[in-house]
């Protein structure tokens, strides 16, 4: 209970203080509404219990409008322990600092002293953060009073594993668990509280070899994990496995072809796609002159393909087919015209030095950089053909590509999407020979090669 000096005029009463309880009035409604009303007790000493009380009035004024003798209505005295105590009903008033006047009429004294009223709803309250193997964007949140804030949290190795909300407030717009290895952002929400607290987050460790799905691949995990570290991972789209290694060059790489086959439904829970995307059925051989293979299933263009379009021809209607063909070689994995490889976001638009945004790559996953960028790195790591096709290194194959009604090179060359463009019919498509490696080398967009995906 806060102290108050008071003034006495009238009856000698011994030094003392005006004490309120509660100390502060906090609002219980936001303060556009202005409705509440309580009670607060003022005491003051006395010397007798005995005496006869008389009555009091309590008034308020000042404050941040200026008030001028706003009654405490209702107003009961009592005596116990030598003090007196005043009760009365506070006057409706917004949030601020206010002077109370307690005259007893009976002696004609007078107490004075100041009484706060406090409105939460313009309050911040503090959230700190509590973390194990778990990163956020912050380390504590100022959180108005009925408000939202947000935190971002990233497992520093594995995945997000719990998450407490401070007593009061709700956490929301997350999820934890095994697939849960990626940035997330937590809604916090003061409950109509006026106390602060702590949100705990706990992240589980793992590394490449503790994961079973490529879906479970994180930024943490990769990072936790030693060079050369492998393991076989389910795609759960498809149930397909792969092989993946942390290799020299600190990447995660698949070190075999996807080989995902349509018709198929990708989303944002199992693909690098930010919404749903359907890649189209996949041709079990190559296309005969003729042939009407289905191009967009995704609301784009209802064109049909024929092999005399993409053979040559790089107009816009060829270079914006969404094409996927398998050979019946599973180490070959399947073949795909970079618009289905990127799900649909690289286009014949894109443009040199532009970026697809997505990929039909595993959640986790995605196409490398250009031949410039993630494949030189790797490239530098193992700089001959001979350790780029090593089954202890990248392991790449020599699966050819598809090109008009048929496939060219398998066995003599490998080529392998990035999510580079550059050019409007072209795109960054490294090839690996059998005894050379072809950094440089670009690939027309319709053609069908072959896709490796990395961690992102």
């Amino acid at each position: 209970m806060n102290t108050i000096a008071y003034t006495a005029v009238g009856k000698t009463e011994p030094s003392g203080t005006l004490a309120f309880n509660p100390a502060t009035y906090v609002f219980s409604a936001p303060y556009e509404s202005m409705t509440w009303a309580d009670t607060v007790t003022i005491q003051t000493p006395l010397y007798t219990s005995a005496e006869d009380l008389g009555t009091a009035t309590v008034t308020l004024s000042g404050g941040p409008d200026n008030i001028s003798g706003a009654v405490c209505s209702n107003p009961t005295l009592a005596v116990q322990n030598n003090l007196l105590t005043v009760t009365c009903t506070l006057p409706q008033a917004h949030a601020g600092n206010y002077d109370v006047l307690v005259y007893l009429d009976k002696y004609g004294q007078i107490y004075t002293g100041n009484y706060t009223y406090e409105d939460p709803y313009s309050a911040s309250y503090t959230v700190t953060m509590n973390k194990s193997n778990v990163d956020t964007n912050v380390d504590s949140l100022s959180i108005p009073y009925g408000g939202t804030a947000y935190v971002e949290a990233t497992p520093t190795a594995g995945y997000l594993s719990s998450v407490v909300c401070p007593q009061g407030y709700t956490c929301s717009g997350y999820n934890t668990g095994s697939f849960a290895t990626e940035k997330q952002t937590i809604a916090i929400t003061n409950n109509n509280t006026t106390a602060g607290g702590t949100l705990v987050l706990v992240g589980i460790n793992k590394t490449l070899s503790q994961i079973t799905k490529m879906q479970e691949m994180g930024p943490g995990i990769c990072n936790a994990s030693a060079i050369e570290e492998s393991a076989t991972l389910t795609d759960i789209r498809d149930n397909n496995t792969y092989t993946v290694k942390k290799l020299k060059d600190g990447r995660c790489w698949m070190t075999q072809n996807l080989n995902l086959q349509g018709p198929i439904t990708l989303t944002s829970g199992d693909s690098n796609v930010s919404s749903n995307w359907v890649l189209p059925s996949t041709t079990t051989s190559a296309w005969a002159s003729g042939s009407t293979v289905t191009v967009d299933p995704n609301g784009g263009s209802s064109n049909t393909l024929t092999d005399k379009w993409c053979d040559l021809d790089e107009s816009q209607q060829c270079e914006d087919q969404i094409v996927n063909m398998y050979s019946g070689n599973a180490s070959y994995g399947a073949y795909y015209t970079w618009r289905a490889a990127t799900a649909g976001t690289g286009t014949y638009s894109t443009g040199s030095g532009e970026n697809a945004s997505s990929s039909i790559c595993p959640k986790g996953w995605r196409l490398p950089t250009g031949g410039d960028e993630e494949f030189q790195t790797l490239y530098t790591q193992y700089p001959s053909a001979t350790d780029m096709r090593s089954a202890t290194g990248p392991n790449f194959v020599l699966s050819g590509f598809r090109k008009g009604g048929s496939l060219i090179n398998q066995g003599t060359c490998g080529y392998f999407w990035s999510n580079k463009a550059t050019g409007r019919g072209s795109v960054s498509n490294p090839a690996i020979w059998s005894s050379s490696v072809s950094l440089g080398n670009t690939g027309n967009k319709f053609v069908g090669a072959s896709i490796r995906c990395i961690a992102q």
